[in-house]
């Protein structure tokens, strides 16, 4: 709850000062507290008002990374088809602008939709891409989330020991991320239950 006020005061600052991206950066973050409270209404309509604001801007970035969270919400709600269409279409504008970092992230989204699908292999290509992406990037939290899609999708198609070469790989990064840290715990108990 803190951190979400404290989001929602950045959201106010940026508002008095114009600061149009800024808004829609904070309304992201704020939208994906109210995803991770399960609140998806909320979240969905922060993410509703941040695209408008991205699109009346014309940032792109922005645009790309609103539609990414919109599929969050529809991949979380059930509605696999149109999350990957969200995912598709963030994915075709970073690859547009040559966002690397994003592409990435819209891949492990993706994956994230395969694994639904149960469609591990297509998850597993996805996910396998956008880890070698963060590493390039230098970016070991994001690359503990995609190696942690990885693995899911290792899981998923019953290649045990090949997951948990990846896993001892994503535990020796550096990450400083709780919520990659969490998850990948979460997947590694799996992984030991198997």
């Amino acid at each position: 709850k803190g951190a979400k006020k404290m989001l929602e005061s950045a959201v106010d600052d940026a508002r008095d000062i114009g600061d149009k991206n800024g808004i829609v950066e904070a309304q992201l973050t704020v939208a994906s507290i109210s995803y991770l409270e399960g609140n998806l209404q909320e979240a969905q309509k922060i993410i509703d008002n941040s695209l408008a604001m991205a699109r009346e801007s014309n940032s792109k970035s922005h645009v790309a990374s609103a539609i990414r969270a919109l599929g969050d919400v529809l991949l979380m709600r059930g509605a696999i088809a149109e999350a990957e269409k969200k995912y598709n279409d963030s994915l075709a504008i970073r690859t547009q602008l040559g966002d690397k970092a994003g592409i990435a992230d819209s891949q492990v989204a993706l994956a994230l939709a395969a694994l639904e699908n149960q469609k591990g292999s297509d998850a597993e290509v996805l996910a396998r891409s956008a880890a070698n992406e963060f590493q390039s990037l230098g970016d070991a939290d994001q690359e503990v989330l995609a190696l942690d899609v990885l693995i899911q999708s290792l899981i998923a198609q019953n290649r045990f020991s090949e997951a948990e070469q990846e896993l001892q790989k994503a535990e020796k990064l550096n990450s400083r991320d709780f919520c990659a840290d969490t998850s990948l715990a979460i997947t590694a108990a799996r992984l030991q239950a198997k």
